[in-house]
C-alpha cells in the first residue's frame, strides 16, 4: 500500500495525538489525512479532527497555542458544524463538532464513532473511519472526485 503523508503533516499530528491521549476524549482522524493513512490516492493538505462538542471545548483549550479561529459555529448552504481552525508546523489543523451536511434538503449528522477503528501509524494509534463508510459519506456529500478515489483503494483491498 502506497501511503502518501507529507512529514510536516505527520509531525503536526504526533503533536496533537501527543497532547491529546489519555484525555478521555472522543475524536477520530477525518479528511484527506485519514484517507491516505488507508491508502487512498488523495493529497494531504491539512488535518481534519471530527468530535463531538465537549471534546471540542477540551481539545480547543489544549491546542489553544495554534489557535488561529477560535471554535464557533460556522454553516453554509451544505456543511454546518463547530468549527475552529489551528496551526501546527504549518499545517493548518481543523477541529470539526457535529458535522452535518445537506443531503435531500434535509440537515443529516455525520456520527463519527460509528465505524470506529484504530489503525497504527507513524508510532501512533489513530481512530479512523472505515473507508466503505467514508465512502458512502462522500458520496452522499455530493464529493465524486473523493468517493471515487476510495472506491479504487476499496477495490485494491479486496
Amino acid at each position: 500500500m502506497n501511503i502518501n503523508v507529507p512529514k510536516q503533516s505527520i509531525d503536526a499530528l504526533k503533536i496533537i495525538v501527543n497532547k491529546i491521549q489519555d484525555k478521555n476524549l472522543r475524536w477520530v482522524l477525518g479528511g484527506s489525512m485519514a484517507l491516505a493513512i488507508q491508502g487512498v490516492d488523495v493529497k494531504v493538505n491539512d488535518i481534519n479532527i471530527f468530535t463531538d462538542t465537549d471534546s471540542a471545548d477540551k481539545i480547543s483549550e489544549i491546542l489553544k497555542e495554534y489557535a488561529m479561529e477560535p471554535m464557533h459555529f460556522q454553516s453554509n448552504s451544505q456543511f454546518r458544524a463547530y468549527y475552529g481552525l489551528f496551526e501546527i508546523k504549518g499545517v493548518q489543523v481543523e477541529l470539526i463538532a457535529n458535522l452535518e451536511y445537506m443531503y435531500d434538503n434535509i440537515w443529516i449528522r455525520k456520527e463519527n464513532q460509528e465505524t470506529l477503528m484504530f489503525i497504527n501509524f507513524a508510532n501512533m494509534t489513530l481512530p479512523l473511519l472505515d473507508l466503505k463508510e467514508e465512502y458512502e459519506a462522500y458520496k452522499r456529500m455530493g464529493r465524486t472526485e473523493k468517493a471515487n478515489k476510495i472506491l479504487e483503494a476499496l477495490k485494491k483491498k479486496a
